[in-house]
């Protein structure tokens, strides 16, 4: 009995630790446009979920070299912008990236958001540094925390490029089972924005530069729920020990 038992415990452990290294992974591929050449259009982006809460990112580069900027947006909480167009802050390459507008603040290329869809964070990255930055203030974005670029010293020639967030960063808790949604954008640190994206596109047929976009629709990611196979388990030790007491008091 002592065997089985413990044969029944070893299971149960392993099926606990397999749970622990539950994933959720999607990937996205590039819409297939090529007006900057296509490292977005043509290559694709993966987005992994660990049960710790960490978001890892993969951008996988398309036809041609990466050597402008990429900037995520997240609807992840309540409120946000339906528009760049109130974004102003424009102090660094990946700022102007994210709002849109250039130094020159009359060369603009407004995104307007697909209906429902509210940004609240924005993650931007070059081939040299990957950050996220909140759209609470749009004159001038709160950095939140580094993504963590990797390679650390990138070239716009490398084959993928890898950075990381955890879900708290924006807003949400780790084995939630919470969703977010996300819309990206391929443009150039002077706000020249191209028509290349990565999953959910353009209205119509935009044309590349400092134009007004809409976007068609969004990304949905949904992150890892809450775990029961610790209550389920401890329930089942429970059981196994009781029947072995019962089992010695009758002999």
């Amino acid at each position: 009995m002592k065997r089985i038992l413990l044969s029944a415990f070893v299971t149960a452990a392993l099926a606990l630790a397999s749970a622990n290294a539950q994933l959720v992974t999607n990937n996205y591929a590039g819409n297939g446009n090529t007006d900057f050449g296509g490292a977005v259009g043509t290559g694709s982006f993966q987005i992994v979920n660990d049960n710790l809460g960490a978001l890892s990112f993969t951008y996988t580069r398309g036809s041609s070299d990466f050597n402008n900027a990429i900037v995520i947006y997240f609807d992840s909480i309540p409120g946000g912008a339906t528009s760049t167009s109130g974004f102003t802050d424009n102090a660094d390459g990946l700022r102007r990236a994210i709002s849109g507008v250039n130094t020159n603040t009359s060369q603009r290329s407004t995104l307007n958001f697909a209906s429902g869809f509210t940004a609240d964070y924005a993650l931007a990255l070059n081939n040299g540094f990957a950050g996220l930055w909140s759209l609470s203030n749009p004159a001038d974005f709160p950095f939140q925390v580094s993504a963590n670029l990797l390679p650390a010293s990138a070239t716009q020639s490398e084959t993928s490029y890898n950075f990381s967030l955890n879900v708290s960063n924006i807003g949400l808790t780790a084995n939630s089972g919470q969703s977010f949604s996300f819309f990206t954008s391929y443009i150039s640190e002077t706000a020249f924005r191209s028509t290349e994206t990565f999953g959910a596109s353009f209205t119509g047929t935009p044309a590349q530069g400092y134009n007004a976009f809409t976007a068609a629709g969004s990304n949905s990611f949904t992150t890892i729920p809450e775990p029961t196979t610790y209550a389920l388990l401890t329930l089942g030790a429970l059981g196994l020990a009781g029947y072995a007491a019962r089992r010695r008091a009758r002999k």
